[in-house]
């Protein structure tokens, strides 16, 4: 397996070139995991981690990256999704448990050192945007986006006018 690629929480959808795992069965699940215990799969053997819109339903996130920076590979990539806790996507689900902000992602990621106790991972994060759900606020440009992105803080403040994912 030289370029092994998973998505977790994939339900059914099914991602090409990927291992698509999940907590329930579906047509397209190729492995079945439960994300509250360790992965079913060897350290340091895996290259890429797509998980979209799937820590928010986790009551443990930081297992998940513990067990994530276990599997990847040196230089591998984690590319999470989460929808921002103020927007209506979050609160609007019933089985969202964790919520995340602007603030909570250095945080998680491992780049505050008041956490270095409690994590035995220490992701370096190369990208942070935040999502704007189109269908809440469509009159949005892309360059509204692109400068929000620029000054998270900026759109941590506005998420509770512009309806943040």
């Amino acid at each position: 397996m030289g370029n092994t690629k998973l998505s977790l929480g994939s339900g059914s959808k099914k991602r090409d070139e990927f291992i698509n795992v999940d907590l329930r069965k579906h047509e397209n699940v190729d492995v079945l995991s439960d994300f509250s215990e360790d992965f079913p799969f060897k350290n340091e053997s895996i290259n890429l981690i797509q998980a979209f819109y799937l820590l928010e339903h986790l009551e443990d996130p930081f297992h998940f990256l513990n067990e994530s920076y276990r599997v990847l590979k040196k230089g591998g990539q984690l590319l999470i999704k989460v929808p921002h806790a103020d927007s209506p996507t979050y609160k609007e689900h019933p089985d969202h448990v964790s919520m995340f902000t602007y603030d909570t992602i250095p945080y998680l990621t491992g780049q505050e050192e008041s956490n270095e106790q409690y994590f035995d991972y220490n992701f370096r994060l190369k990208e942070f945007n935040f999502y704007f759900n189109r269908a809440y606020f469509p009159r949005i440009t892309a360059m509204i986006i692109r400068i929000l992105n620029k000054f998270p803080c900026l759109a941590q403040y506005l998420s509770q006018y512009l309806n943040i994912d």
